[in-house]
Protein backbone atom coordinates (compact mmCIF):
# COMPACT_ATOMS: atom_id res chain seq x y z
CA UNK A 1 0.00 0.00 0.00
CA UNK A 2 1.26 3.56 -0.82
CA UNK A 3 0.79 4.71 2.72
CA UNK A 4 2.78 2.16 4.10
CA UNK A 5 5.64 2.70 1.67
CA UNK A 6 5.47 6.35 2.11
CA UNK A 7 4.91 7.60 -1.42
CA UNK A 8 1.72 9.03 -0.08
CA UNK A 9 1.01 10.57 3.82
CA UNK A 10 -1.43 12.54 5.54
CA UNK A 11 -1.14 15.39 7.27
CA UNK A 12 -3.12 18.24 8.65
CA UNK A 13 -2.68 22.04 8.95
CA UNK A 14 -1.47 24.10 11.69
CA UNK A 15 -2.49 27.21 10.55
CA UNK A 16 -2.29 30.30 12.53
CA UNK A 17 -3.47 29.31 15.63
CA UNK A 18 -0.13 27.36 16.20
CA UNK A 19 2.73 28.42 18.31
CA UNK A 20 5.39 31.29 16.73
CA UNK A 21 7.71 28.69 15.29
CA UNK A 22 5.07 26.07 13.57
CA UNK A 23 2.53 28.40 12.02
CA UNK A 24 1.12 27.19 8.56
CA UNK A 25 2.93 24.22 8.46
CA UNK A 26 1.41 20.61 7.57
CA UNK A 27 2.30 17.89 10.03
CA UNK A 28 2.69 13.73 9.44
CA UNK A 29 -1.11 12.77 10.96
CA UNK A 30 1.36 9.39 11.99
CA UNK A 31 4.09 11.60 13.60
CA UNK A 32 2.84 14.62 14.50
CA UNK A 33 5.45 15.22 17.10
CA UNK A 34 8.41 14.95 14.72
CA UNK A 35 7.46 15.21 10.47
CA UNK A 36 6.75 18.27 8.92
CA UNK A 37 5.78 18.23 5.54
CA UNK A 38 6.66 21.02 2.78
CA UNK A 39 3.96 23.48 2.27
CA UNK A 40 1.37 26.02 3.72
CA UNK A 41 -0.84 24.33 5.99
CA UNK A 42 -4.02 26.58 6.70
CA UNK A 43 -5.56 25.62 10.27
CA UNK A 44 -7.54 22.66 10.48
CA UNK A 45 -7.20 21.33 7.07
CA UNK A 46 -6.72 17.78 6.16
CA UNK A 47 -3.98 17.56 3.02
CA UNK A 48 -2.38 13.99 1.41
CA UNK A 49 1.27 14.16 -0.27
CA UNK A 50 2.46 12.83 -3.25
CA UNK A 51 5.94 12.13 -4.31
CA UNK A 52 6.36 12.62 -7.93
CA UNK A 53 8.52 11.16 -10.70
CA UNK A 54 10.86 14.15 -10.23
CA UNK A 55 11.51 13.64 -6.28
CA UNK A 56 9.18 16.94 -5.16
CA UNK A 57 6.98 16.64 -2.79
CA UNK A 58 2.87 18.08 -3.62
CA UNK A 59 0.82 18.47 -1.29
CA UNK A 60 -3.26 18.54 -2.05
CA UNK A 61 -5.66 19.69 0.21
CA UNK A 62 -9.19 17.67 0.55
CA UNK A 63 -11.93 19.77 0.22
CA UNK A 64 -14.81 19.43 2.73
CA UNK A 65 -18.39 20.06 2.57
CA UNK A 66 -21.13 19.88 4.69
CA UNK A 67 -23.68 17.24 4.80
CA UNK A 68 -27.45 17.99 5.78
Amino acid sequence: MKLEKGAITLGYGTGVMADEGNRFLIRNLYNPSGDTIDGKGYSGKLYFTITGPSGYVVPIMLREERFN
